[in-house]
């Protein structure tokens, strides 16, 4: 049994305020994991875990750039901070 909160991809764009396409994009990069596919007038079932951290990340990074942010990067973004994450957890042991 998936122990994940699953939440369809319209309820996640409504309550994080970002556009349903954006969801849909992230979801193909394979940056949102999907607990029951999409298909035959059913909605994708994704962790509402990884879209409370993406769009956390994609707010921080549009606040930061003067011309916003477009959501093209985030695969490199994610690395990064788990990559500094990793470090600040290594650095603490």
């Amino acid at each position: 049994m998936n122990d994940k909160k699953g939440i369809s991809q319209v309820e996640a764009a409504k309550k994080y305020g970002v556009s349903h396409q954006l969801i849909s994009r992230w979801i193909r990069q394979g940056l949102i994991r999907v607990i029951r596919p999409g298909g035959r007038g059913r909605s994708y079932e994704i962790v509402e875990e990884d879209v409370a951290r993406l769009v956390e990340i994609y707010r921080e990074e549009a606040a930061r750039s003067p011309h916003g942010f477009k959501g093209k990067r985030m695969r490199s973004l994610l690395r990064r901070r788990m990559l500094e994450e990793e470090a600040r957890t290594s650095e603490e042991a």
